[in-house]
């Protein structure tokens, strides 16, 4: 059965992330498999998001730049929801999703429904 991060791991590692100005477009990827791939790709897509919504909110370009910015907000979102669904569906949480301890510092439960 696979246990899940420390709760306190990922918060590291989100805050390392947030930190780091370009490793949403630039940054390499520091994990291929298990859950970690997909706690990282989460957080990419988040900082993308996040680092476009920030552009948009520019006042001084025209609205054309707003607009491609809102498209683009529009594609991360699409982007992060992919990456959220799928490791449910390709059952690389199953476990984790029956109950699997989501924290070892809290013991708290991650459940299905």
């Amino acid at each position: 059965m696979a246990v899940l991060p420390d709760v306190n791991e990922i918060m590291h590692f989100h805050d390392e992330r947030v930190a780091d100005c370009g490793w949403g477009k630039a940054g390499a990827v520091r994990f291929t498999a298990g859950v970690w791939r997909w706690i990282e790709a989460n957080h990419r897509c988040n900082k993308l998001l996040w680092d476009e919504e920030d552009r948009a909110r520019r006042k001084n370009v025209p609205d054309s730049a707003i607009a491609a910015n809102k498209r683009a907000i529009d594609g991360y979102n699409q982007r992060r929801s992919g990456v959220i669904l799928r490791p449910v569906s390709t059952g690389c949480l199953r476990s984790a999703r029956r109950g699997s301890p989501a924290s070892r510092s809290t013991g708290s439960l991650l459940r299905s429904r």
